[in-house]
């Protein structure tokens, strides 16, 4: 199921036309950083943009990492060890989508993309999350990021560790952290409290929100109706 850590396509930046000096930049990267394997619990979970979603854990890939053999290692010890704690892992060729276009037969993983670049003068290689992709002009780079794309992967994921819906228990171990987050940011009286306030409570499930805040959430904006043509 792992994928070959050298294996996939390069990508680099956006496509100029050929000739154009920013054709030949190369494209800047963070650093190197390996390819890895997602990993799923019913039981490590999160509250986000008012879903409770797993959070991911990420078996990489690099050898000796973990439990992962020396060589060309492909992350089964990484693996095997959150198994062991509980976690299944995702699939590399699970059916999904980002950016609006379908993944099905990605060459390296339906959820990760392979990058060639540069990063402080040297060249890396450098993997990114299918709903994340770079965008260049010249030197200067700016990541785009599908947030709605990768909501529906986590729930995909969490379909794989839990078929038939959350439980009780699972809703209050995601609800539960940030109730006393929230409770932490009522506690100060001050500007920084109330944005951690507002951002807590984004997240929260609505019927989780406590009485006494709701009046703080920001109720969803009805969507606009077109006006029909004659």
């Amino acid at each position: 199921m792992p994928i070959t850590p050298s294996g996939g396509p390069s990508l680099a930046g956006p496509s100029f036309a050929r000739g154009n000096a920013l054709s030949r930049a190369q494209l800047q990267l963070p650093g190197p950083r390996d390819p890895w394997t997602y990993c799923v619990s019913p039981t490590r979970l999160m509250c986000f943009d008012g879903e409770v979603l797993p959070e991911l854990a990420k078996a990489w890939h690099t050898p000796g990492s973990n439990g992962n053999a020396g060589g060309r290692g492909q992350g089964q010890g990484f693996v095997s060890n959150l198994m062991g704690a509980g976690f299944t892992p995702v699939p590399h060729d699970i059916e999904t989508t980002a950016f609006g276009a379908s993944r099905a037969g990605a060459p390296l993983s339906a959820y990760l993309d392979r990058y060639e670049g540069i990063s402080r003068g040297r060249p890396v290689v450098y993997h990114a999350d299918a709903w994340h992709r770079p965008k260049q002009l010249g030197h200067l780079v700016s990541w785009e990021h599908d947030r709605e794309g990768w909501k529906a992967f986590l729930r995909q994921c969490l379909a794989l560790v839990s078929p038939d819906g959350l439980v009780d228990m699972q809703v209050e171990m995601a609800v539960a952290p940030v109730l006393r987050r929230i409770q932490a940011a009522q506690d100060r009286d001050d500007a920084r409290g109330q944005r951690m306030l507002t951002a807590l409570l984004s997240h929260l499930p609505p019927e989780h929100v406590p009485a006494d805040l709701r009046d703080q959430v920001e109720p969803p904006k009805p969507a606009r109706k077109r006006a029909r043509k004659e």
